[in-house]
């Protein structure tokens, strides 16, 4: 490692008897994106294993370099920093105003990346925030339960539908929203979060109906409506009613006004379903119209609501072989005309090149047989 009054230089070495996926990790905020990389594709987990700690950080989006990178972050602090937080952010007594850091990958030349959610605590635990939120959920068609399930939701967990619905006239959806216990075996209401990620109507001609969307384009009458379907339903137009739902920030936003997501998937068209009164369950009825089919829905827990800008990500860049060499230049900067690194070279797995951006340059040389780092300055 070399440490200069602007930037940190860290060399790793990892070696192994087989071939082994190597990643070097991170975790930052106010991701702003990666300069010399491409999307790749989108996962819900970093893994499915469920041994691994991987199956925690969500919403991983992945890239593909061929060359060095710089990943660029930007983290606010506020008023609200400036004190001890009881929230599981591991950071206080901060100065408010804005830190950006530049994360430079000089080698390997060749690697996969990836950003994700860090798995973290809503809020302290002691208040109620921090604890997963059980529930149960049951659909029902025509008085017939067709499928019922519980878990507790938090970052994973999620419950699936696929049901056939052909020949019935109403469907009802309940969930029932469960309270959690504090260190002491109290019982603590749990926050509003629990949402049916989607609900699809299959028509038997091949066609589908999104109930969220629709019920954003009737949400304001989806709200006032009662009653019970008429007995001609199979012939009238689509009738929602909802019952005991607290709506919130409406369709597709979380209770602070968020995306919403389940594990690591967002459902811009995802239906609030926390009860208002915790004591009942919520319901959803639809009265289905001719040709429905099959039904097919997800609920779970929006483990990460509101802004997510201020949360942590991990940032992790990855390469394949028997042994790895990463290069690493981070710039802390809080100000943009205070950044000093114009670009960052590698010259081989043990040599970089930090060219600044008032023409001088440093080369940075780790000598592997003496286990030391040495710096040499020049134009």
């Amino acid at each position: 490692m070399a440490l200069t009054d602007d930037y940190l230089v860290l060399f790793d070495r990892l070696e192994g008897k087989e071939e082994h996926r190597f990643t070097s990790l991170l975790q930052l905020k106010g991701f702003r994106g990666i300069e010399g990389a491409y999307p790749a594709r989108h996962t819900e987990q970093l893994s499915e294993n469920i041994r691994s700690d991987g199956q925690f950080i969500t919403d991983v989006n992945w890239y593909r370099a061929e060359a060095g990178t710089k990943a660029s972050f930007e983290q606010i602090f506020t008023e609200d920093d400036a004190g001890e937080l009881l929230r599981g952010d591991r950071t206080n007594h901060n100065i408010p105003g804005k830190l950006y850091t530049d994360v430079y990958t000089a080698w390997p030349p060749e690697t996969t990346q990836f950003v994700g959610r860090v798995a973290v605590y809503d809020g302290w635990p002691a208040s109620g925030n921090g604890y997963t939120i059980p529930l149960a959920y049951r659909v029902e068609g025509d008085g017939r339960v067709l499928r019922e399930g519980s878990f507790n939701g938090w970052i994973l967990g999620r419950g699936e539908i696929d049901e056939d619905i052909s020949g019935l006239r109403e469907l009802k959806l309940f969930l029932k929203q469960g309270e959690s216990h504090d260190e002491l075996g109290k019982p603590v209401k749990t926050p509003q979060g629990c949402f049916w990620g989607e609900i699809l109507l299959e028509m038997d001609d091949g066609s589908a109906v999104n109930i969220g969307e629709l019920l954003k384009e009737k949400e304001h009458d989806a709200r006032s409506e009662t009653g019970d379907c008429p007995k001609d339903s199979l012939d009238c137009e689509m009738v929602l009613s909802l019952e005991n739902v607290d709506m919130g920030e409406g369709v597709g936003r979380d209770y602070r006004g968020g995306r919403v997501t389940i594990i690591g998937t967002e459902y811009p068209s995802a239906i609030p379903a926390s009860p208002v009164n915790h004591d009942r369950e919520s319901v959803i009825t639809i009265c289905l119209p001719q040709g429905a089919a099959r039904l097919k829905a997800c609920v779970g827990v929006d483990a990460f609501a509101g802004d997510e800008d201020a949360r942590r990500k991990t940032y992790g860049v990855q390469t394949t072989g028997s042994r790895a060499s990463f290069i690493t230049v981070i710039e802390p900067y809080e100000a943009k005309e205070k950044r000093v690194i114009d670009r960052v070279e590698a010259i081989d797995e043990h040599t970089v090149l930090i060219r600044r951006a008032d023409g001088q340059s440093e080369t940075v040389i780790f000598d592997e047989a003496e286990g030391k780092v040495h710096m040499h300055g020049g134009n």
